[in-house]
C-alpha cells in the first residue's frame, strides 16, 4: 500500500529530479513527443510522484513527462507529489501506480517482480560449502552465487 507523504505537492526542478528507476520502465520515444505536445498546449495536468532516496528525489511515475519537459526550453520544473518509501516499496509503488491506470507491459511487470524476487532471495540465501542456499533450499553456485547473469539470462535489469 503506498504511504503518501503528509505535505502538499511541491515544485521540484527538473535537474533534482534522479531517474534511477527508470530502468524498470520501457522507453518510448513516440509517446514522449505526444507528452511533449501536452505538455506545451496544456501544462503539466498531474503531479509526478517521487520518494527520497539517499538525499536525492527519485522519480517512480512520470518518466514521459520528466523527459518531455527536459526537452522543452520553456519547463525548468515540474510539480511533484511524494511517497513515503524504501528501495523495494519504491519498485512496488511503480509497478502499483502504472498498473492501476493500465499503462505497464509485461516486460516492465517481469523486470520489477524480477528485482523484487532477486532482493528476496539474496537477503535470506546463505552461504554454504556447497554454494548460496535459500530459505527453499535451493542452491546457487558459480556466476549466479556471485550476483552475475546467467549465459540464459534476459537483457532487463537486475
Amino acid at each position: 500500500m503506498l504511504r503518501w507523504a503528509e505535505e502538499k505537492p511541491q515544485e521540484l526542478r527538473l535537474e533534482e529530479i534522479g531517474e534511477t528507476y527508470g530502468r524498470y520502465r520501457l522507453h518510448v520515444p513516440e509517446l514522449e513527443r505526444g507528452m511533449m505536445r501536452s505538455l506545451e498546449s496544456y501544462g503539466q495536468l498531474s503531479p509526478i510522484v517521487v520518494f527520497l532516496h539517499e538525499g536525492r528525489w527519485e522519480l517512480l511515475d512520470g518518466f514521459k513527462r520528466l523527459g518531455a519537459a527536459r526537452k522543452l526550453q520553456s519547463m525548468e520544473r515540474l510539480v511533484a507529489r511524494r511517497i513515503e518509501a524504501d528501495e523495494r516499496a519504491a519498485k512496488a509503488a511503480i509497478y502499483g501506480l502504472n498498473r492501476a491506470g493500465g499503462r505497464t507491459r509485461e516486460i516492465e511487470e517481469a523486470w520489477i517482480v524480477h528485482a523484487l524476487d532477486r532482493e528476496a532471495w539474496a537477503g535470506s540465501a546463505r552461504r554454504t560449502p556447497s554454494g548460496i542456499v535459500d530459505p527453499n533450499g535451493r542452491t546457487a553456485t558459480g556466476a549466479v552465487a556471485r550476483g552475475q547473469p546467467s549465459r540464459h539470462s534476459g537483457t532487463g535489469p537486475a
